[in-house]
């Protein structure tokens, strides 16, 4: 099965992970000064954040909260979420929609998070902008269930009456699944006496269109690490064999929880870029 999800990249497995494009997003910055011209010119309004350095992050818009409910959600779920190392660095005021983490005005943050449906209080674990993160959307910790969790708590801070007391939150048991025809993933990446292993097939695609970003060595590194990768190391190096065994066992348990040995076409890996468009080449 491993082998129907990546070994032949000409299957309908590999032609979702085909067609070339990165998206970026520009920030125009627009100055109006003509030399020797008496026309007044108007600045931009500052759209950061406001926060530098290792200061306490706190709001600084210049419109204040319009109600008692925003600024609930200002003091427990944007206050978490608008730094730039978590949803302010992509949802900000000039970035990526819905921008729920914009730092200019709390009333058009707010506005954005109910508008897009990204939150239940009344449920606030099955909130979108949870299910998002819990699948490792962005995650800034080391298990992305860990930041959905997280996510719950502030979301259910804000749900919660003004009083300090315990908040309900509502669990849902998973469906319940035949195991008799269940599949395992092998216990060894690289065995030999299977040709179609994950250090053969999947493992060369992750490290090479991936481990720019989800590898501990990358400038930009990003959990998950299943493109644990180190440049740096070559073949015939000292230590090169453990080197590269480590890399890969890191690389094989992260990505195990992105793929669906039932259902190879629905695993995180194919969906991020198949429906997402998430760095695909």
């Amino acid at each position: 099965m491993m082998k129907k999800l990546t070994s032949n990249t000409k299957t309908r497995t590999f032609n979702v992970l085909a067609l070339p494009f990165v998206v970026a997003i520009g920030l125009l910055m627009m100055a109006g000064c003509g030399s020797g011209s008496s026309a007044k010119t108007t600045g931009n309004p500052d759209t950061s954040s406001g926060n530098t350095g290792n200061e306490v992050f706190t709001y600084k818009g210049q419109k204040s909260a319009g109600t008692p409910d925003v600024l609930k959600f200002q003091t427990t779920l944007w206050i978490n979420i608008a730094r730039e190392d978590r949803c302010g660095g992509c949802h900000n005021a000039t970035g990526q929609t819905p921008r729920f983490a914009r730092a200019d005005d709390i009333n058009l943050a707010y506005d954005e998070m109910i508008s897009n449906g990204l939150v239940s209080l009344s449920n606030p674990s099955q909130s979108h902008i949870v299910e998002k993160v819990s699948k490792g959307h962005n995650c800034w910790l080391k298990d992305a269930v860990a930041c959905g969790d997280t996510i719950t708590t502030w979301i259910t801070n804000w749900a919660g009456p003004s009083e300090t007391k315990a908040n309900d939150v509502t669990l849902i048991a998973p469906a319940e699944k035949d195991v008799v025809n269940s599949k395992s993933f092998p216990n060894d990446p690289s065995d030999p006496k299977n040709p179609d292993n994950f250090a053969n097939t999947i493992y060369p695609v992750l490290t090479q269109y991936c481990s720019r970003c989800h590898s501990e060595t990358a400038l930009t590194k990003q959990q998950p690490y299943f493109a644990q990768f180190d440049s740096q190391i070559k073949a015939g190096d000292a230590n090169y064999e453990g080197i590269y065994a480590a890399n890969l066992a890191i690389a094989y348990a992260a990505t195990k929880t992105k793929i669906r040995l039932d259902n190879p076409g629905q695993s995180r890996l194919v969906q991020r870029l198949r429906s997402d468009f998430h760095n695909c080449w």
